[in-house]
């Protein structure tokens, strides 16, 4: 596989795993449930775990849906720091649960 073939195929992977996370996200926040594996490791409500999962998602989503697309440069730009702002709300996420424990 050549580089130049890498680099056309990465972005498709980021959003396959991107659609992945927020499946698995959408999931834990329909049932109200966390899988076996994951509740052994930590023992937070699933519906924080699901926020946490699906703005991690859509973090993924917009930092690699303009690259995968083609689109402009100006729209790379504009989605990259749009794409902050699920950042932010799951880093805020993170530190208030970090000071519930």
């Amino acid at each position: 596989m050549t580089l130049h073939m890498l680099v056309n195929v990465l972005p498709w992977v980021a959003l396959l795993l991107g659609c992945a996370l927020g499946a698995h996200g959408l999931y834990m926040l329909r049932t109200d449930r966390l899988p076996s594996w994951y509740r052994q490791r930590d023992q937070r409500s699933a519906r924080s775990s699901a926020w946490s999962f699906l703005l991690m998602a859509a973090f993924i989503v917009m930092i690699n849906l303009p690259r995968a697309m083609g689109w402009a440069s100006s729209l790379v730009v504009a989605f990259n720091a749009l794409a902050f702002v699920p950042l932010t709300w799951y880093t805020v996420l993170a530190v208030k649960q970090d000071r519930q424990r």
